[in-house]
């Protein structure tokens, strides 16, 4: 699988607002009512500036070489169109013409549909196969169209020249429904994490994690997720 270099150079990073969108299953606190509709794992993959991303999902990940039933996986690449998400740039200044992390997260997901796409009984859509916007209920309707088992958004965060590492956000326990789903999704983080820490090459592990939202709940009263 095509890899994208690391870039060694410790004064450029890439900078910008946070670069984290708000992703969730469709119905799961997006809007009334406050409940979760299906068991769809929603996975936030945050890798973070000046590394590389080797992905070899060979047998690492819970529907790989599946063969009793046909898993459907989402990919969605954060950002695009006008949306350039985070910016790299160079002690403090955007680099004109840098890199832009709308683009590196839709060439990880080409590469990880390129890869998914592999393994028997597995089915992989993209959010997005291009340089275009899409709004974020118009992602997850999509998943939901698409009878997704699983939908991973890939993202690059800004951060400080020397942030180098990956974490990977899942969906947390609360709502009706949200233990299978944050069980399952669990799974599915760490099975991703250790695809992307292992080898010679491999990235830095920063977390495995949830975050909850301070400002929106759930009707019993518990936290939605913070991506959502």
């Amino acid at each position: 699988m095509e890899k994208i270099k690391k870039r060694r150079d410790s004064s450029r990073t890439f900078h910008g607002g946070r670069c984290a969108a708000h992703y969730s299953e469709s119905g799961r606190g997006t809007s009334p009512p406050c409940h979760r509709t299906a068991a769809l794992p929603v996975l936030l993959l945050v890798v973070l500036a000046a590394m590389i991303l080797p992905l070899d999902l060979s047998g690492k990940l819970p529907f790989a070489n599946a063969d009793t039933k046909n898993i459907v996986v989402v990919l969605d690449a954060g950002h695009g169109g006008t949306d350039s998400g985070a910016l790299e740039s160079q002690n403090g200044v955007t680099v004109q013409g840098g890199l832009k992390e709308k683009d590196i997260n839709l060439k990880i997901a080409l590469a990880c549909r390129d890869e998914l796409s592999k393994y028997k009984g597995v089915t992989v859509y993209l959010t997005r196969e291009t340089d275009v916007a899409v709004g974020l209920t118009a992602r997850t309707t999509k998943a939901k169209d698409w009878g997704a088992d699983y939908f991973v958004s890939l993202h690059i965060n800004s951060g400080s020249a020397t942030a180098q590492g990956a974490d990977v956000f899942y969906p947390n326990a609360n709502g009706e429904g949200g233990l299978e789903i944050s069980t399952k999704g669990k799974a599915l983080a760490s099975s991703i994490m250790s695809a992307l820490v292992s080898g010679d090459e491999g990235l830095t592990q920063r977390s495995i994690t949830v975050r909850n939202s301070g400002s929106t709940y759930f009707e019993d009263g518990t936290p939605k997720d913070y991506y959502a």
